[in-house]
């Protein structure tokens, strides 16, 4: 049976996207603020920080975009593959 997914793939995939996700957060120009709502993702932003009045913090995570963000990571993983292993023939 043809294994579809590798898991160890979809770990550095999640794990490069939670990496990329947070040092975009902190960098300035990369920061993604609008209307008090302080956005972070990479390359879509999945969570929303959201800061009200009275300064309570509200958070936001859109699931469909984090999972569209591992996918894309996923296949850029196995991309990656396919060119060292056409560099190493």
């Amino acid at each position: 049976m043809k294994k579809y997914i590798e898991w160890k793939k979809v770990c550095i995939s999640v794990s490069i996207i939670s990496i990329l996700s947070f040092i975009a957060a902190v960098i300035p120009f990369m920061q993604n603020i609008a209307e008090r709502t302080f956005h972070i993702g990479f390359p879509f932003a999945f969570l929303a920080v959201r800061i009200r009045e009275n300064y309570v913090f509200t958070t936001h995570l859109a699931v469909s975009v984090l999972l569209l963000d591992i996918v894309l990571g996923y296949l850029v993983c196995c991309f990656a593959e396919r060119i060292i292993k056409r560099k190493g023939n």
